[in-house]
């Protein structure tokens, strides 16, 4: 365990302000005690949804990619392809991911499902892209569901846990788990020596079939894995775009009887909500493009296409165009589709058999992963000592009471801090017990959003400070950020009294400083909308003068003995959340986590996977064109946040008057704050 001088944050808990009758709530944390059970909603739980175990374990797996990442940037290892060392670090380390999305994508393909966890689990890269496929839990549910290639990932419920925890990734490979790689994938085991032989990516012609190699880099910036991917087949000499291969893809699904169209079968209360889907999928066959009874000139007689046959149909009628396809779909859809429209189109947006942008995951995973490297967690080691276990334990009982407040209210977003976010994350790896546990003990799946406009982002993190305060009656974060508060909301919930202002004892933060950092926002992958710019940098301004009021409040408190001087020293030089994109931006997809239920109608647009440098980068490298037409549910994610906040503030200024007339217990009391105070 690192020693206290080095840690990023030394100082120890805060001592909280006194109440508004002068007592004080607690002038330190006590002895820390980790409950056994945790009550989830109405419901109790039979032990950790989480285990200290797990993180431990999830922890050592980050290490990995970290250490993965940190070798691919730094060119060093012979195999690595001349082209390849060219372009700047992160550069490389997007193209490499790419190579493990191909790589991931034919051991699906090709493998058998083995209880043996050594002789069944990929190499490190793969294991790192299926890992951020985990993290899209609405989407991963959805595609092992709706296809049958995928269906044998669900079965392997926390897999890359056990896999920590038998220590497979510190160790060499074994042969059986190296030939059974190369019996799936045809490919070298190690992804160096497999990067130093692949070239091109396989894929079906969209008008005759055939199929075609592209290269992933061209000098021309024409590569499968750039952003002006274009080809000719060689059969049948016709152009290949992304936006054609996602074409066909659609063409396939949507011409494929009980196949369902990505996006449509998930609903937050049924991640099989097969009736809808199909209700989805008859009305798009309505429309004369999508038909399949073709009538014959020369007997006036019709038949019903199959096959490829009604797959090119499709495809023609289409122009084989992403826009047309769009324009066709949604005028089959009620008001034009909306952001199903966007979800389902969103899925379309290439050839792979995935719904979601993996290459994209995974970079804005790797921001995250930065952030636990920074705060020294993914050391070897670094939780080992005897009194280093408290730490963890924080993390896994602030994630129970994060259950606890989606449950339990009816907002749809909650922004989770670095702490919680770990534990979430570690949930999400086992699955399929994800998916049962938010049932059976939120009352819905809960989805793990990673495409939020910044903006929204931190409104929505601003009200899950005042849920969490409102709820615990203990801060949300002690990292030394600004707490939001001394407003309009505040003030009306303070008109009202509350039966008890106990605070849990377990959600206090601990005697230790590593449990300090590590309740920052977690605002990784919060993106700044470059087809917004000028609206985005006002917005990002408007935050930033906020923290500063927010700073010159503590300022004032602390002089008058309303917040402790360790708790205002903790914000010295303190770099705030949502004020910088991190360094990968995605064109029109968003970034940052959240928690989501409403998954159904979630705009989940593929973005593009770019470099540091935004834009300009965005014209040299990586990326997946996106559908075009779907700036519209982008924009209104970007201001929603900025619209709910300024239609609850005449809510509140409305309300205040008669609130003691309506409010008559501490449920009430509970339901009013969430409706209306704590978002000022």
């Amino acid at each position: 365990m690192a020693s206290e001088d080095s840690i990023s944050f030394p100082l120890p808990p805060p001592s909280y302000p006194t109440n508004k009758d002068g007592a004080q709530l607690y002038s330190s944390p006590p002895a820390y005690t980790f409950p056994q059970l945790f009550k989830i909603g109405r419901k109790q739980t039979f032990g950790p949804l989480v285990t200290t175990a797990a993180l431990h374990s999830h922890l050592g797996l980050l290490r990995q990619f970290w250490n993965l990442r940190q070798a691919v940037e730094s060119g060093q290892d012979a195999r690595i392809p001349a082209f390849a060392l060219a372009p700047e670090p992160e550069l490389r380390w997007a193209w490499f991911v790419t190579l493990a999305v191909d790589r991931f994508e034919r051991w699906v393909k090709g493998m058998r499902y083995n209880y043996a966890v050594d002789s069944s689990l990929p190499p490190i890269d793969v294991a790192m892209v299926w890992h951020a496929y985990l993290l899209n839990p609405g989407w991963y549910s959805e595609d092992t569901s709706r296809l049958s290639v995928l269906g044998s990932l669900m079965t392997q419920n926390g897999t890359l846990l056990k896999a920590m925890e038998n220590d497979t990734y510190n160790a060499p490979p074994s042969q059986s788990r190296v030939d059974a790689w190369i019996k799936a994938t045809s490919s070298p085991f190690d992804p160096f020596d497999s990067a130093a032989v692949t070239r091109n990516r396989t894929f079906a012609c969209p008008r005759c079939r055939r199929d075609v190699e592209a290269p992933f880099i061209t000098a021309s910036g024409r590569g499968y894995a750039q952003q002006n991917f274009c080809t000719n087949c060689p059969s049948c000499s016709s152009t290949i775009t992304k936006g054609g291969l996602g074409m066909l893809k659609f063409a396939q699904d949507i011409a494929s009887p009980g196949r369902e169209l990505a996006g449509t079968l998930y609903t937050p209360t049924d991640s099989k909500d097969r009736p809808r889907a199909a209700r989805i999928k008859n009305a798009i066959l309505q429309g004369t493009a999508f038909n399949g009874r073709r009538t014959c000139n020369t007997d006036l007689d019709s038949k019903t296409l199959e096959g490829r046959e009604y797959e090119n149909l499709i495809f023609n009628n289409c122009e084989g165009s992403l826009v047309k396809l769009r324009e066709l779909v949604g005028k089959q859809m009620k008001g034009g589709g909306g952001r199903l429209l966007s979800r389902i189109m969103g899925a379309y947006t290439n050839d792979s058999i995935f719904s979601i942008d993996l290459v994209g995951a995974v970079l804005r995973q790797g921001s995250f992963i930065k952030k636990m490297q920074h705060l020294r967690w993914t050391e070897q080691g670094f939780f080992d000592g005897p009194d280093d276990e408290v730490v963890l334990q924080h993390c896994v009982a602030r994630y129970h009471a994060f259950l606890d407040l989606i449950a339990s209210s009816p907002g749809p977003f909650f922004v989770p801090t670095l702490d919680i976010d770990l534990a979430w994350h570690t949930h999400q790896l086992l699955a399929r017990r994800y998916l049962n546990d938010t049932m059976s003990y939120v009352g819905r799946f809960v989805d793990h959003d990673d495409k939020v406009e910044e903006d929204h982002l931190s409104t929505s993190f601003d009200l899950t400070c005042r849920a969490w305060q409102s709820r615990f009656n203990v801060a949300y974060m002690h990292c030394g950020c600004p707490l939001p508060g001394d407003t309009l909301g505040q003030k009306l919930a303070a008109k009202v009294k509350r039966r008890s202002q106990q605070q849990p004892s377990f959600l206090l933060p601990p005697d230790h400083p590593d449990s300090i950092g590590a309740t920052h926002p977690s605002d990784h992958n919060s993106v700044f909308a470059f087809h917004h710019s000028a609206k985005s940098a006002a917005a990002r301004r408007k935050r930033a003068a906020k923290a500063e009021r927010r700073r010159a409040r503590d300022a004032a408190n602390m002089e008058i003995g309303k917040l402790a001087r360790e708790a205002h020293a903790r914000g010295w030089g303190h770099q705030q959340a949502f004020l910088e994109p991190v360094p990968y931006y995605y064109g029109p997809g968003f970034g940052g986590c959240l928690a989501w239920y409403g998954g159904v109608d979630a705009g989940a647009v593929q973005g593009v996977p770019l470099g540091r440098e935004g834009v300009q980068l965005a014209e040299a490298f990586v990326g997946a064109a996106p559908g075009a037409g779907l700036w519209d549910v982008e924009e209104e994610e970007a201001s929603a946040g900025v619209e709910v906040e300024e239609a609850a503030a005449g809510a509140v200024e409305a309300d205040v008057a008669g609130v003691d007339a309506w409010v008559d217990d501490v449920q009430r009391l509970v339901s009013v704050c969430f409706l209306l105070g704590f978002l000022y």
